[in-house]
């Protein structure tokens, strides 16, 4: 009986020998794999990050381009019974669908301003009838032409008025404003948009509510 008692305590000692050496180990692998979890973990959030920081990033403004009156035309065919657009003749209608495509452009960063324009341009340019290869690449320079003119003068120093303290200096617009507005509408009214009118608009004294008139 003794003998047996003797060999569970050695046995006993053995296994806490055994537990007290390998705890190390263990210890130290836990540990490895807390790690790895907390670099996975980290990694997981750094890319959710990223991620949505990519999705946050604003895109640049885009300027339309006159293309895009082909590609959205007719986009809404009930257009035609609340507008009175349609009944104008071509010639006037193209010089309307110009005056709203130089606002789109001219407006193109702030969005909703641009989409507005831009499609009442291409509503006028399904009730249009012109050119369109000829006028396109013309209309789209005329535009531009307009858009970039300098409605300033070069500031001038007057040197003898700034000493003169009685004299006020006449006060201007802030500087940043283009006066874009302005522009589009001195190229809605310029002899170059009646010029491109007359060049590439047909039948300019019909309308497309008379081509398109519906009989009972």
């Amino acid at each position: 009986m003794n003998c047996l008692t003797r060999l569970k305590d050695k046995s006993i000692c053995l296994i806490f020998i055994a537990v007290a050496l390998s705890l190390p180990g263990y210890l130290a692998l836990a540990e490895e794999v807390g790690e790895v979890g907390e670099v996975e973990d980290q990694s997981v959030t750094e890319h959710d990050i990223e991620a949505e920081a990519e999705l946050n990033v604003p895109t640049a403004p885009t300027v339309p381009a006159f293309s895009d009156l082909q590609a959205l035309r007719d986009f809404d065919h009930d257009l035609v019974d609340f507008t009175s657009s349609p009944a104008r003749s071509y010639q006037q209608t193209f010089k309307d669908m110009a005056l709203s495509f130089c606002l789109s452009q001219a407006y193109h960063r702030v969005e909703e301003v641009k989409d507005d324009t831009l499609y009442t341009a291409a509503a006028l340019h399904s009730w249009s009838r012109y050119e369109y290869d000829e006028a396109k690449d013309k209309m789209t320079h005329l535009v531009s032409e307009y858009l970039a003119k300098p409605y300033r003068h070069e500031p001038v120093t007057d040197e003898t008025a700034l000493e003169n303290e009685e004299l006020e200096a006449p006060s201007h617009p802030p500087h940043h404003l283009e006066l874009s507005l302005l522009k589009c509408l001195d190229l809605y009214h310029g002899p170059e948009l009646e010029k491109l009118a007359k060049e590439c608009v047909i039948d300019p004294g019909r309308s497309y509510a008379e081509d398109h008139s519906h009989i009972p």
